[in-house]
């Protein structure tokens, strides 16, 4: 899907754009930065795909999720037809499909509604956590200037966060570029952040010296700057170790609750957590697997697992526990990452799944498309048999398949639901 890239329509008046679903957010981004204009929703990286980020129904620190600045997507189903579904037309298989994991379909073409790419200034405020939910309500949650918002809560103690907000601004640029370079090799903040995983002592090196020196100074940029950093920043650079992200979705009423039912497992179990983000997001308009049925704060733990079978094991152990903690709460764990939950866990936290395969049962009998963020979650998890059956969308359709997808895609018009 890489090369089915192209932009296919664009109007900047209108201020929406129609995309294939292989481009990436930055090949947007640099189109429309000419006109001023930014994407309204995606994640903290340009390097993802729009297709991969609608299947996921991404959030980032932008307060909504994804889906809620899409107009209308294209889909080819099992048998090859070309869906244009909406919220208007076809809307069982728009909710289903977007944060559907590939689940039904391939979704070839979106058309995204677009922002202004306001100038922003950073603004950052240690706090104690017992501070942050009282400040986030009276100072963040309806003020339409913030455009970006996230805390860093600081590991191993999890009593301290620093907010980190991007508000709408008119002051002068301190960052005159508009979009970050595309670096090639090893980039500074790479060499740091995997230099900083060996550094004895670490945790209190960042909470107590490098974060107080990294945010002491506000910035001013464009939104387009800061939408274009690139996922070869993170990448480590020793393979003995890896980097893991799961993410936990809990209702507002359920921050210090969470967060000490979190801090217990972690530390229970000493897991390497390097940082965890909390962000806000309000509530999905109705897609079928939606992470937020309310308005929720999303945690995304950050942390460093050693590469062998010992340590997944024990990864899945407190996983586990980690994500009953959250339906305790009564929130959600997000699917596209680690596939640990049980299926109880899956059905409870996701309790409109049967309608979902429901759907899938009658556009896709045969299962052609299988996620496994979603199958293997749904059904008895530890299987061999499913092991290998599962797989990801990249793998999801067999030449066959793919060849009389583009077939139906160069003669869209006879094959498209009207």
């Amino acid at each position: 899907m890489r090369k089915f890239n192209q932009v296919l329509n664009y109007s900047k008046e209108e201020r929406l754009i129609t995309v294939q679903t292989g481009i990436t957010w930055r090949k947007i981004i640099k189109l429309i930065d000419a006109d001023n204009l930014s994407v309204s929703v995606m994640q903290s990286y340009a390097s993802f795909t729009v297709g991969g980020s609608l299947s996921v129904n991404v959030h980032g620190r932008y307060r909504n999720p994804l889906i809620s600045t899409v107009e209308d997507i294209k889909i080819i189903v099992a048998n090859g037809t070309v869906i244009q579904a909406s919220p208007f037309k076809h809307s069982e298989l728009f909710y289903g499909a977007i944060g559907g994991y590939g689940g039904l379909g391939v979704i070839t073409e979106v058309t995204l509604k677009l922002s202004e790419n306001f100038k922003m200034e950073r603004v950052s405020i240690p706090l104690q956590l017992n501070q942050y939910v009282d400040f986030f309500m009276k100072n963040l949650r309806d003020d339409p200037n913030v455009i970006m918002h996230n805390a860093l809560l600081y590991p191993d103690k999890y009593s301290e966060v620093r907010v980190v907000a991007h508000l709408k601004t008119f002051k002068p640029l301190t960052i005159v570029h508009r979009l970050r370079s595309k670096k090639r090799g090893i980039s500074m903040n790479r060499f740091l952040t995997s230099a900083m995983t060996r550094l004895p002592g670490r945790l209190e090196i960042r909470r107590q010296l490098l974060d107080p020196v990294r945010f002491s100074k506000g910035i001013v940029l464009h939104r387009n700057y800061e939408a274009t950093s690139e996922t070869a920043d993170v990448e480590p650079l020793f393979e003995d170790t890896t980097f893991i992200l799961q993410e936990y979705f809990v209702p507002l009423t359920k921050f210090q609750e969470f967060v000490l039912g979190m801090k217990s497992v972690l530390l229970r179990y000493k897991v390497d957590v390097m940082n965890v983000s909390i962000r806000q997001s309000r509530p999905d308009p109705g897609s079928i697997l939606a992470w937020a049925t309310q308005e929720v704060f999303a945690f995304v733990v950050y942390y460093q697992q050693e590469r062998n079978q010992q340590t997944q094991e024990q990864d899945r152990v407190w996983t586990r526990e980690l994500i009953d903690v959250v339906l305790s709460c009564g929130g959600k764990f997000y699917l596209p990452y680690q596939i640990h939950a049980t299926e109880r866990q899956f059905h409870e936290a996701y309790p409109r799944a049967v309608e979902f395969f429901e759907l899938k049962n009658q556009i896709d009998p045969e299962y052609k498309f299988l996620c496994s963020s979603v199958v293997r979650s749904a059904v008895a998890n530890d299987t061999e048999e499913l092991r290998e059956t599962c797989c990801c969308i990249p793998k999801l359709i067999s030449v066959e398949f793919e060849t009389h997808v583009r077939k139906n895609l160069q003669t869209i018009g006879g094959n498209t639901f009207r």
